[in-house]
């Protein structure tokens, strides 16, 4: 994972909601949260802004912040969606992938993400 430029190429085509292959495009449009590739965008977008703060930024890197964070929370506005009764919108494997603790994690971690992120 010491390759930023690879992690940059990952995340880069992770924020096109236009990209059907794309985690943000699976939970928007199909209703499917993919864990293990929210797990893997949390954690590379972890790894890339603690390497940012530490290294200094690329010729992308203000394009991945911002995408990430709108990526962020879009998922978290499709977590309260699903939440809501009356909303029409349900993400289709919630019960197998989602329970509100692991929301809440979730939001803790991407939280940590953000605050780092718009320091930079």
């Amino acid at each position: 994972m010491n390759d930023i430029k690879e992690i940059e190429k990952f995340l880069m085509q992770e924020i096109d909601i236009n990209n059907k292959n794309t985690f943000i495009y699976k939970l928007h449009y199909e209703a499917v949260f993919e864990k293990d590739k929210f797990d893997l965008l949390l954690n590379r977008s972890s790894y890339l802004i603690e390497y940012y703060e530490n290294n200094g930024k690329t010729n992308n890197s203000m394009e991945i912040i911002k995408g990430i964070i709108v990526l962020f929370e879009h998922t978290l506005f499709l977590f309260y969606c699903n939440q809501v009764p009356s909303d029409s919108y349900k993400i289709l494997n919630y019960k197998e992938a989602l329970s509100e603790e692991i929301i809440t994690d979730y939001y803790l971690i991407i939280r940590n993400i953000t605050e780092k992120a718009l320091k930079n």
